[in-house]
C-alpha cells in the first residue's frame, strides 16, 4: 500500500461518545442497534453492531461527501475469514483482515489495520469473525435439517385436520426460525474484544 490513509485504527467503546473521535458516524445506526467494533481510517469507517455492518466511505481523506452502506447479518452469510499478519519491514504498515460476505457487491470485505493494533485488536476481531462463520454454518445445517424433517412429515401433516395442521406448521416454522436463524452477534464481539 503506497500510503497509510486506508489503514484503520480501532475506536474504543469507551470513546464512542467522544465527538472528536467518532464525529457523527454513530448517527447512521438505528436506535435499537448497539455498536461493538469500530474501525476507522481517514477514508473508511467500519461499524460492526449487534445486527449489521455499517460502512461509511469518503472519496478522499479530506472529503465531506460520504457513501453509507448497511449490511444486515440476517441477510448476509459470512465465510472464509483470512488474516494477513504484518511483516517486519519498515514499509509494511498494516495487517489485513478479509472475509467473504454474501451481500457485498464485491463479495469480499477487506480491512487494513495499522500494524500497531495487530496484537491488541486485530487478532481478537479476526477470532470473533471466525466464531461468527462457525455459528452461521451450524445454524444453516440445523435449519436445513429441521426443514427437511418438516418436509418428510408431509404425510402426517396431510392427514391432520386443517386447523391442527396450520397451527403445527406455524409453531414449527417459528421454532425453526428462532432456533437456527439468530442474527445478533454483539455478544461474540464483546467476548473476544473485551479481553
Amino acid at each position: 500500500m503506497a500510503g497509510t490513509s486506508n489503514n484503520c485504527h480501532p475506536v474504543e467503546r469507551a470513546s464512542f461518545a467522544d465527538i472528536k473521535e467518532v464525529g457523527d458516524s454513530l448517527t447512521y445506526l438505528l436506535p435499537e442497534e448497539s455498536p461493538y467494533v469500530f474501525w476507522k481510517s481517514k477514508v473508511m469507517e467500519y461499524i460492526f453492531t449487534d445486527t449489521s455492518l455499517v460502512i461509511i466511505e469518503r472519496n478522499n481523506a479530506a472529503g465531506i461527501q460520504r457513501k453509507i452502506n448497511r449490511y444486515l447479518y440476517a441477510t448476509t452469510d459470512f465465510d472464509h475469514p483470512v488474516m494477513e499478519t504484518p511483516g517486519a519491514g519498515m514499509t509494511d504498515y498494516s495487517c489485513t483482515i478479509r472475509i467473504v460476505m454474501s451481500s457485498l457487491p464485491e463479495r469480499v470485505l477487506s480491512i487494513d489495520v495499522d500494524k500497531k493494533y495487530f496484537e491488541s485488536h486485530a487478532k481478537s476481531f479476526y477470532l470473533a469473525l471466525c466464531e461468527i462463520v462457525e455459528l452461521q454454518a451450524m445454524q444453516r445445517r440445523g435449519y436445513d435439517l429441521a426443514s427437511n424433517l418438516v418436509g418428510k412429515n408431509q404425510f402426517m401433516i396431510q392427514n391432520a385436520s386443517e386447523s391442527f395442521m396450520a397451527k403445527m406448521m406455524i409453531e414449527t416454522a417459528t421454532l425453526i426460525e428462532a432456533t437456527y436463524k439468530k442474527h445478533k452477534y454483539g455478544y461474540i464481539f464483546q467476548k473476544h474484544l473485551a479481553k
